[in-house]
């Protein structure tokens, strides 16, 4: 059922669209020479054969056909990239500057009219996630069996991500309800991902993330705030919002990933102290930050089919988080967008000569 390709031979995507193509692959693509060993290959493909069986027997996920390709990598960003161009779209990783990122899925459906039939997935996993699985020790194995089982569950997300697209009836003009509704599922579909591979997260890595996300939301609001000092010089709104989004689109996913993981240890009595925390951080940071991330907590309930209401308020909710950052946008009566930067004490210039 399995096969390895050779060392850095890439598949395209008219090879993985080809009705023919029954197996799962697994490619190794700029990868160390730990894995020219025959027997670490055929342990590798033995872990992931026991992840992808326990999962899609016990269904606890869905979408076990669609998946086409294991990529296993040094090079993530590389080998995205590449995949990007040929389905020519932008398939870039988004991440901070000091991060790793550990997997990614690439989905897509062959046709311009959907059908669900016709849909196709590649997974991208770090190499080190890929050593991880195959490690004596096994709190490195969970950590591995994490990612894998968090990129399966992604293949969920993007399905329901794109029947509710073909449902959504929005004007492809209306910039903010484009940007609104994408900014809630990438919060969702982080959120679910990791609730469903919760059980092979080791406390230890939940607690870490959970402080980092504090962390980075202050960060992120320290450097909004200077780009939006920088805005009273430059004056340019459009690049001022785009700036914004693409750091909120950034907070939001690490959101997701936090509220997943604390959604499912709060089930649990002696966990629930994590989810305190993880708001008490958040307080530190922003009160109004704090508030809205609980109304979307009590929106999320590790289901895969949130109703459209549900996810109507979650993009509200999302919205709201650009007003914490300093943007307010006020929808015309010719139904344009204006956006309105308020002065506050942080983003007024201590001179007003460049006003």
């Amino acid at each position: 059922m399995l096969e390895n390709s050779e060392n850095n031979v890439p598949f395209t995507k008219e090879n993985l669209e080809n009705p023919d193509l029954n197996q799962l692959r697994i490619s190794l693509q700029y990868v160390n020479e730990l894995w020219l060993n025959t027997n670490t290959q055929k342990l590798l493909i033995d872990k992931l054969l026991e992840i992808r069986n326990d999962v899609y027997s016990k269904k606890l996920l869905i979408g076990n056909q669609f998946l086409k390709l294991i990529v296993v990598t040094a090079d993530i960003e590389g080998v995205s990239q590449y995949w990007g161009k040929q389905l020519n779209r932008n398939e870039g990783i988004t991440k901070q500057s000091d991060s790793v990122v550990a997997g990614k899925l690439i989905f897509w459906h062959k046709n311009d009219n959907f059908e669900i039939e016709e849909c196709c997935a590649v997974m991208l996993i770090n190499e080190t996630v890929a050593i991880d699985l195959i490690d004596n020790n096994q709190e490195r194995q969970n950590e591995g069996k994490h990612v894998i089982v968090h990129e399966l569950a992604h293949i969920e997300t993007e399905l329901i991500n794109l029947i509710r697209r073909e449902k959504l009836n929005t004007n492809n003009n209306d910039t903010w309800a484009l940007n609104k509704y994408a900014l809630a599922e990438v919060l969702w579909e982080e959120f679910y991902a990791t609730y469903k591979a919760y059980k092979y997260a080791p406390s230890q890595n939940i607690q870490a993330s959970n402080s980092y996300f504090s962390t980075l939301l202050a960060e992120t609001t320290e450097s909004v705030d200077q780009e939006i000092l920088d805005y009273r010089t430059y004056n340019d709104v459009t690049r001022l919002y785009n700036f914004v989004i693409r750091k909120l689109e950034m907070l939001i996913a690490q959101l997701g990933r936090c509220l997943g993981s604390i959604k499912e240890s709060g089930t649990d009595d002696k966990n629930k102290i994590l989810v305190e925390n993880f708001f008490a951080g958040i307080r530190d940071v922003s009160i109004r930050w704090e508030e809205i991330t609980r109304q979307i907590y009590e929106i999320l309930d590790g289901e895969i089919f949130i109703t459209d209401q549900g996810f109507d308020e979650l993009s509200s909710f999302v919205a709201n988080y650009l007003i914490e950052f300093g943007l307010v946008l006020e929808r015309q009566s010719d139904q344009s967008i204006y956006i309105d930067v308020p002065f506050t004490e942080k983003t007024t210039p201590k001179s007003t000569d460049n006003l």
